[in-house]
């Protein structure tokens, strides 16, 4: 526990209020825009749709990730960000129901203060649900760092992850509620990782239940959740 997070939380375990918002680019198939307080992505989906014979797979859907950073050319990161989010929907998405396709996902960062690639998985799947892409479970994805001092840091800011010994992102889903993926930077004891990984857990399922509200939210007419 601290008194107060550089941002202004009062709990080294507490999340920013993540914000939703569903079909924000009309001319995507799906689009939706996922933050978690100062730290936004924007993502579209284009697809299923039809690809050139040379890329064509015959059994399933060709899944591409297009990551762009806040300023500036994609670089190394960028390119480890596209990965991590190409091998988590290869996962989750049904490919055998669209053979022959592509889905196309380009993700744009709109604004950045820690958390991005949680950020980006999160606007993700909201983007594939609102072009209504078939999927086998709703994954949500969280940060959680180990600071100088070995407390455990749920979804850093900027400045809190410049001081951390490690980073670790895990992206879990809501069926059989394993890790999807984890991508750990640092160094870290077993311990420590354990105690990661049943924080981001819990804190993934409230993400979830941010997801359903956002799709019952959609059905009612309602664009934007902000969860308080």
């Amino acid at each position: 526990m601290v008194l107060q997070r550089s941002d202004g939380r009062t709990d080294n375990l507490q999340l920013r209020p993540p914000t939703t918002t569903l079909s924000p680019l009309s001319r995507a198939d799906g689009s939706a825009r996922f933050a978690y307080g100062k730290s936004a992505v924007l993502a579209a989906v284009y697809g299923p749709k039809e690809v050139r014979l040379r890329d064509e797979l015959l059994d399933s859907a060709k899944i591409e990730v297009l990551f762009r950073p806040l300023v500036g050319l994609s670089g190394t990161t960028e390119r480890l960000y596209e990965k991590t989010i190409r091998e988590i929907l290869e996962s989750v998405i049904l490919k055998h129901l669209h053979p022959r396709t592509s889905v196309q996902v380009t993700l744009q960062v709109t604004s950045d203060d820690g958390c991005i690639l949680s950020c980006a998985i999160n606007a993700t799947i909201l983007a594939l649900m609102d072009a209504g892409v078939g999927l086998k479970s709703m994954v949500a994805s969280v940060t959680c760092i180990i600071d100088d001092s070995n407390q455990l840091v749920l979804d850093p800011s900027a400045e809190e992850i410049k001081g951390a010994k490690s980073v670790h992102v895990f992206t879990f889903d809501n069926v059989s509620k394993d890790v999807t993926s984890c991508v750990s930077t640092g160094v870290y004891t077993y311990e420590q990782y354990k105690s990661v990984f049943e924080v981001s857990q819990s804190a993934c399922s409230s993400v979830q239940a941010v997801y359903r509200q956002t799709m019952e939210n959609k059905v009612g007419g309602v664009e934007t959740v902000d969860e308080e």
